[in-house]
């Protein structure tokens, strides 16, 4: 399955919007994302949390040498740090637009350039920046 950068940024959107601590199921987490099929939503919080952006409540059946989702848990500080650098409007729509081009990366990639852009936003807003 291919890792929808759009699933991520609304996943961690949405973590971020919940009032209190995260543990939801799989099925209520997905149902604040309609957009998104169950599958999708389910695989990009595996990837969110081997990336340590989110915590994942996990359950481990005996019969099964995998584990299973339990839970969607919070973002991490590492998941709020991304976010911050991707949830700017101007930055992701720069940011998606180059892969809409046709362009692809790895996520680790996507995460250095939103650093990138979300360093170059702040120091425009300090006025430090050389532009």
């Amino acid at each position: 399955m291919k890792l929808d950068i759009e699933c991520v940024r609304d996943i961690l959107i949405t973590l971020e919007q919940q009032p209190t601590f995260v543990q939801m199921s799989t099925h209520e987490f997905a149902s604040l994302l309609p957009q998104y099929p169950i599958n999708q939503i389910i695989y990009t919080c595996w990837r969110l949390y081997e990336g340590k952006y989110i915590n994942l409540f996990l359950y481990y059946p005996p019969t099964q040498s995998t584990p299973v989702i339990r839970a969607i848990g919070d973002m991490t500080f590492e998941g709020h740090e991304f976010l911050a650098d991707i949830k700017p409007k101007n930055n992701w729509e720069r940011l998606s637009a180059a892969f809409k081009k046709g362009g692809s990366a790895s996520f680790k990639a996507i995460a250095n350039v939103a650093i990138d852009l979300g360093t170059d936003a702040l120091k425009t807003k300090l006025g430090l920046s050389n532009h």
